[in-house]
């Protein structure tokens, strides 16, 4: 079984450092929840504005779900990410849709549970603003992380490279 290695995580050895390759993963996992969080909080204001209490406690309990369904799946993402092949593709896709399916069961729950108290509006834009967020903090993680350039020949980063 193989262990995660990214680009910026090999060591001036030329060997994996797998503590900067798992630290690097969790920065990205972090600025996606920061991502989520900040996206959920003006929803909340405004539904709690709006609606009163229920209604904040209704899309926070949406944009909730959301981001404990996009942490759960962050281990079976990385371990798939690690196997780099066909058996890594199809775990990574299962995962995504025993999670898809346990997101619409949950948002289905929070329905059910808000039972024409508040609009179901604030369910929806819980949800998808913590969606968005999530995604937008994982992309701009991505964006901004370290990809040192390789020489093909020997596989050492080449002098220069940009940081």
């Amino acid at each position: 079984m193989s262990s995660v290695v990214l680009p910026d995580a090999v060591a001036a050895s030329g060997r994996p450092d797998r503590r900067a390759a798992w630290s690097t993963l969790a920065v990205g996992a972090r600025t996606a929840l920061l991502g989520a969080l900040a996206g959920l909080v003006p929803v909340v204001i405004v539904a709690s504005a709006m609606t009163g209490p229920r209604g904040a406690v209704v899309a926070a309990l949406a944009g909730g779900v959301v981001i404990v369904q996009f942490a759960i799946g962050l281990p079976l993402e990385w371990f798939a990410l690690a196997r780099a092949d066909l058996a890594g593709m199809g775990l990574a896709l299962a995962g995504y849709g025993i999670r898809l399916g346990l997101l619409g069961a949950l948002l289905w729950v929070v329905l059910a549970w808000n039972a024409g108290g508040v609009p179901p509006l604030w369910v929806a834009l819980g949800a998808a603003v913590a969606t968005f967020g999530w995604v937008g903090g994982m992309a701009w993680s991505a964006g901004h992380g370290r990809v040192p350039l390789y020489d093909e020949a020997s596989g050492r980063a080449r002098e220069g490279a940009r940081a």
